[in-house]
């Protein structure tokens, strides 16, 4: 939380699989940040990436997620695609972005 995070390299938390929690916030990252992999083998069930330079919901991120709060974003759109494969999320935090479109069935 509020360090100068730009980049999360694939591989990144590897080793780590019984963390439950990450906390991200107040970190100068975009979506392109997030290498392919970044959150492999993890079984997160809490993840905050807010107050960031997010533009859209990242991609890859653990399907064991119950909490995803990305809000203080630039999200402009919620598609189908980014929220359909998280089938035990029951917290989505999206406040404060700049959504104008939710496709229909994403949430």
């Amino acid at each position: 939380h509020e360090n100068r995070i730009k980049k999360v390299a694939a591989g990144a938390f590897s080793g780590l699989g019984n963390m439950n929690c990450i906390e991200m916030g107040a970190n100068p990252i975009q979506n392109s940040g997030f290498e392919p992999g970044a959150f492999k083998g993890l079984r997160l069930n809490f993840l905050r990436i807010s107050d960031a330079k997010l533009t859209g919901v990242p991609k890859d991120l653990p399907d064991s997620l119950h909490e995803l709060h990305l809000d203080h974003n630039q999200i402009q759109a919620v598609e189908l695609e980014d929220l359909s494969r998280y089938k035990n999320l029951y917290r989505l935090g999206l406040g404060f972005n700049h959504i104008r479109n939710i496709e229909q069935s994403s949430l």
